[in-house]
């Protein structure tokens, strides 16, 4: 862990998509390439509120609820794109299928973030006056319904970037 200051010199930020074209026990983690402008990844957790009557509390007082979890985008519309096919399979009478954000690209080193199971809940497609036709992505983690599912998780590359492991997002130790 590092105490020094957050590196916030850069234009624009490194959010990458992967989706998993081998298994879970072996991936083969390919970049969707044709995602363009903002790529969003939103985690939320549920609050709960306690509803006992103590009279010596003056504020509500929460505990911690379900994560709703969720990667929105949008993604040039190439149905001869590997990409596009494959996050446009993911909807009602498909099957869910595995992917990955990450706050920065695989190899690099400490990017973090979610590999699961997910479905797309949005295949809108835009038609703009001039440019290229785009779909917006809506991908949500998937219900467990098959026996190949992998669950949604909080994922950490190594320090080098070779390697790629679950990760406890709630552990803290304070810097020495």
């Amino acid at each position: 862990m590092s105490t020094a200051a957050p590196n916030s010199c850069q234009k624009g930020s490194e959010l990458v998509l992967y989706y998993n074209t081998g298994t879970e026990a072996t991936p083969v983690w390919v970049e969707h390439v044709g995602m363009i402008n903002d790529l969003n990844w939103s985690e939320v957790e549920e609050a709960t509120e306690l509803t006992g009557r103590r009279t010596t509390r003056a504020v509500k007082e929460y505990n911690e609820g379900e994560i709703e979890l969720s990667i929105t985008g949008e993604q040039v519309t190439d149905t001869e794109y590997e990409g596009w096919q494959f996050l446009n399979s993911m909807r009602r009478g498909g099957s869910s299928r595995e992917v990955m954000i990450l706050t920065g690209p695989v190899t690099s080193g400490n990017s973090y973030g979610w590999r699961g199971d997910f479905r797309n809940f949005d295949r809108s497609t835009n038609g703009p006056a001039s440019g290229s036709m785009t779909n917006p992505v809506n991908l949500q983690p998937a219900a467990q319904c098959s026996d190949t599912w992998s669950e949604c998780r909080v994922v950490k590359t190594n320090s080098g970037g070779t390697a790629l492991a679950n990760f406890d997002a709630t552990t803290y130790s304070a810097s020495a």
